[in-house]
């Protein structure tokens, strides 16, 4: 759990654009969702 912790912090803390970030946001957003859906 804390590897995706520093991932995540590494993540908002790097130079990325805005729109990137926002883009990744929704995708893993999606994967989770249908991750919770499959396991149900």
């Amino acid at each position: 759990m804390s590897i995706l912790i520093d991932i995540i912090t590494g993540f908002f803390t790097s130079d990325l654009s805005v729109g990137w970030k926002l883009i990744a946001i929704l995708v893993v957003a999606l994967l989770g969702l249908v991750a919770i859906l499959a396991a149900a």
